[in-house]
């Protein structure tokens, strides 16, 4: 049996169980909002919401429509690739791979060893668990950082443009190019 490893909160759990948290928390992550399915061609759009390239090409469908998420007006000019969503998915398939192979492993190792090999204790399988779970969500949670990051000065600079866009509205329209605007001379300086 493996044996169990101490989390942040006093919790014990095996290590199979942390690592397969940490897949799932992946691919929750990875999932797109409309399809529920892992995105594998990732794009993020003008209001910062990542969504299956396929799938939200198909609910634009060629026109101005609402974002599924927060029914901003998006169009697919709007849509650019999310390559660091893109590179989270390629590891987690990466991950999903490795520990699959780890179980299979441990299922190996935990049946009597034969003669010439060696059987790892549960402490040492936990500690490898441990090390492949470590290695396998650092990443991850640079990546998660970074994205929180890149939607908070996205919800800046959106913020930003909608205060400017209102006052542009506030002001009216521009002068047309026909019309000349005069400006005033300097008193005692006349023409």
């Amino acid at each position: 049996m493996v044996g169990n490893i101490q989390t942040g909160q006093g919790q014990s759990v095996s290590g199979v169980q942390l690592m397969q948290e940490c897949l799932q928390s992946q691919k929750n992550t990875l999932r797109c909002p409309i399809s529920r399915e892992r995105m594998k061609e990732p794009v993020i759009t003008s209001c910062g919401h990542s969504f299956e390239k396929e799938v939200i090409l198909k609910w634009i469908n060629g026109s101005t429509q609402p974002c599924p998420t927060c029914r901003s007006n998006i169009t697919t000019r709007d849509l650019a690739p999310n390559l660091a969503l893109r590179e989270l998915s390629i590891e987690y398939k990466e991950n999903k791979l490795k520990f699959r192979m780890a179980s299979q492993n441990m299922a190996e190792v935990s049946t009597q060893p034969s003669e010439g090999t060696f059987a790892l204790t549960a402490d040492s399988i936990a500690a490898i668990v441990k090390n492949a779970v470590e290695e396998a969500t650092e990443p991850l949670k640079k990546e998660i950082r970074s994205l929180s990051e890149r939607v908070q000065v996205l919800e800046k600079e959106n913020g930003r443009l909608t205060r400017e866009n209102t006052q542009l509205r506030q002001q009216g329209p521009l002068p047309s190019s026909n019309s000349t605007v005069t400006t005033p001379s300097p008193k005692g300086e006349g023409f």
